[in-house]
C-alpha cells in the first residue's frame, strides 16, 4: 500500500511535467500582421494634379498708326509741277536764247539772233549780240557762281550799236547763275538779272 501510494504520486507528478512541457513549446499563434498603412500612405504616389490650364499667350499690341504725310503747300505743289513740265536741262551743251537784257523784252531788236553757248569740253564759250560774235573765257564756282573774262568780239557795223555794247557789258556784270526748266537766268552782284535765256530746239 505504502509502494503504491508513492506510485500514484511519481505518475501525478509526472503528468504534471508533462504537461507543463506541451504548455511551454505549444508555439505562439503569429500576431496579426497590421496593415503598414502608414507606410503604404506614404509609399502611394500623390495623385497628380490637373495640369493648370495654359494661359493664353498676351495678343500682339496692335502696330502704332502712321501718321499721313502732311499735304503739300500751294508752293510746293506748284514746283513740282514746273520740275514734271520743264525738266532741268544742262548750262552747257545748250543753244541759249536771249529774251531779256536787263529786264527788257529784246526778241527781233536785232538783225541776227541774239544767243550764247558754253562749250561743255572746254572753258571756252561763245555769243551773239546781235551784231558781233563775242568769244572768251567762261569761269564758274560752287553751285551757282559764274564769270565771263577775256571777251573777244568782232569788230562788225550794225545798226543797234547800243545794244551790242549792253549786251558786252552785261556779260562782264555776270556774278551767278541759274537754270530753272529751260530757262538761264544770268545775274550781277546781288543776284539782280540781267541775262534771261530759254533753251532752243
Amino acid at each position: 500500500m505504502k509502494y503504491l501510494l508513492v506510485l500514484l504520486a511519481i505518475t501525478i507528478l509526472s503528468c504534471s511535467e508533462r504537461a507543463t512541457t506541451s504548455s511551454a513549446q505549444a508555439p505562439e499563434a503569429p500576431n496579426a500582421q497590421t496593415a503598414p498603412a502608414a507606410n503604404e500612405a506614404n509609399d502611394a504616389p500623390a495623385a497628380q494634379t490637373a495640369p493648370s490650364a495654359n494661359t493664353a499667350p498676351d495678343a500682339p499690341s496692335a502696330p502704332a498708326a502712321q501718321t499721313a504725310p502732311s499735304a503739300p503747300t500751294p508752293s510746293q505743289q506748284a514746283q513740282v509741277k514746273q520740275a514734271a513740265g520743264a525738266p532741268q536741262v544742262p548750262v552747257a551743251g545748250i543753244n541759249w536764247k536771249l529774251v531779256e537784257l536787263n529786264g527788257k523784252n529784246i526778241e527781233g531788236k536785232t538783225a541776227k539772233e541774239m544767243y550764247l553757248f558754253l562749250d561743255p569740253s572746254s572753258p571756252l564759250f561763245k555769243s551773239h549780240s546781235g551784231c558781233n560774235l563775242v568769244t572768251g573765257e567762261v569761269k564758274r564756282g560752287g553751285t551757282d557762281q559764274m564769270w565771263f573774262i577775256n571777251l573777244l568780239p568782232t569788230t562788225m557795223d550794225c545798226n543797234t550799236p547800243d545794244i551790242d555794247a549792253e549786251f558786252q557789258r552785261a556779260l562782264e556784270l555776270v556774278s551767278f547763275y541759274k537754270v530753272t526748266g529751260k530757262t538761264l537766268v544770268l545775274s550781277k552782284k546781288g543776284n539782280v538779272p540781267v541775262m534771261t535765256f530759254i533753251a532752243k530746239g
